[in-house]
């Protein structure tokens, strides 16, 4: 934390921060560290605005990324593929079909994230309690 604060100053640490916190989250890494030092370094305060800035661009960003690609990675061709080959089977069946495929990704993702996310914050465990 020190590192931070003595090398950069502190409207470009705030600027690194909102960017952090903004860009982290596109690319699925945890942008928590980020708010824990904009909240210790800034204070309840303007850590709040930077962590609210940074957040709404964070949120804001994937949304107009899949706006501006949406026709490249639109599902309804993939859905369609599907259950045209499905339109033989029983309503349970794509039910069961599309349920488990959802939840089988969305645990996926959430054991990597959460997993990787254990891991950030055990290498800043230790950097920070060694340094």
């Amino acid at each position: 934390m020190e590192w931070e604060a003595t090398t950069f100053g502190r409207p470009v640490l705030a600027l690194v921060l909102v960017a952090s916190l903004a860009l982290f989250p596109v690319f699925f890494i945890p942008s928590g560290p980020s708010m824990w030092l904009a909240g210790m370094i800034f204070g309840y305060g303007l850590g709040f605005v930077i962590i609210m800035v940074g957040t709404t661009i964070g949120m804001v960003l994937p949304y107009l990324i899949g706006l501006v690609f949406r026709d490249r990675i639109h599902v309804s061709h993939f859905v369609s593929q599907v259950t045209s080959s499905l339109d033989s089977c029983c309503f349970c069946f794509r039910f069961f079909f599309f349920f488990f495929f959802f939840f089988f990704f969305f645990f996926f993702f959430c054991f990597f994230f959460f997993f990787f996310y254990f891991l950030f914050m055990v290498f800043i465990y230790k950097w920070c309690s060694n340094g």
